[in-house]
């Protein structure tokens, strides 16, 4: 399913009109009234929801009180060339993430040579137990090794493809900044690199102005990662039959485990909740990275 930027606007729009209302919202598990008033605190309420912005300004250079004022406008909505930029980024992002999830996902059809190295692995596995003698596991152990590495290998430079593709629309952009969302992590699935992605792009909007400003806290970054995969129908809303309770699951992907990228069935579809993005973009300390303070003079270009 393609970034459908309408879709997205108005489910994006109407989650964060009703975080501000006292109303049962009907957009759950994202944090919204705490993201609402963080975003209102900054005065960033109608740039995060891509609408038009005034400010009032004094006519002269000396302002005083009884001067006349105008309104000027900063920020055009869907029409300001920072909202087609953020969109195409978000394009991107999502056609990457849709590209990798589908590749993943017929890995075996799409490359004999894998599905060979799965069925192996498969057969393999057994010997690996303690039913069998400690030079047969010794053996077996290796060979599933060696298996995973080359897997692994393959993966990384079908990742690095997709990358490329991703930072297409960066151009110029220094090595440094790419590690934020390309640096291997170990245990980091693909929904983990993704919501890397996204508050990569959200981060820097949002954060750490040039007037010295903050903007709204790291947390509402998370939040708004959240967010975009229920806006852009990558996730959708499940009830627990037991409790009643909702959250939030992919819909394209399932948790990719150790045992899955060497070609076992995968298991559960994968909970998206505040706290766990919130820890994924931590551990590689993109919160330290909150602004154009923190880029480098070569990465500014596209910030201007």
């Amino acid at each position: 399913m393609p970034f459908d930027q309408s879709s997205f606007l108005k489910r994006w729009r109407a989650a964060i009109k009703e975080a501000g209302q006292r109303n049962i919202p009907s957009f759950q598990c994202w944090e919204g009234p705490k993201a609402y008033k963080d975003l209102k605190r900054a005065g960033l309420l109608n740039f995060v929801q891509f609408q038009e912005d005034t400010q009032v300004l004094k006519k002269g250079r000396v302002q005083e009180e009884d001067q006349d004022q105008e309104e000027v406008v900063v920020f055009r909505g869907e029409q300001d060339w920072r909202s087609k930029q953020i969109f195409r980024d978000f394009e991107a992002a999502v056609a990457v993430y849709e590209a990798d999830v589908h590749e993943l996902s017929n890995l075996n059809r799409q490359e004999p040579v894998i599905g060979n190295f799965a069925n192996v692995a498969k057969a393999l596995t057994p010997l690996t137990s303690t039913q069998c003698s400690r030079r047969i596991r010794d053996a077996a152990t290796k060979l599933l090794k060696l298996l995973e590495d080359e897997m692994s290998r393959r993966e990384r430079a079908n990742r690095q493809k997709r990358d490329e593709a991703f930072f297409a629309g960066f151009p110029g952009l220094s090595t440094a900044m790419k590690e934020y969302v390309t640096a291997p992590r170990r245990d980091y699935d693909l929904d983990s690199r993704f919501q890397l992605k996204i508050a990569f792009l959200l981060n820097f909007r949002l954060r750490g102005f040039r007037d010295g400003s903050r903007g709204v806290s790291f947390r509402t970054i998370s939040r708004l990662v959240v967010l975009f995969y229920i806006a852009s129908n990558l996730a959708t809303y499940v009830t627990d039959p037991i409790d009643s309770t909702r959250r939030i699951e992919t819909v394209l992907t399932k948790k990719i485990n150790r045992a899955a990228e060497i070609g076992s069935a995968a298991v559960q579809p994968k909970r998206i909740r505040v706290q766990t993005v919130d820890q994924n973009l931590r551990r590689v300390k993109l919160d330290k990275c909150d602004g154009p303070r923190n880029i480098p003079e070569t990465d500014r270009f596209w910030l201007r």
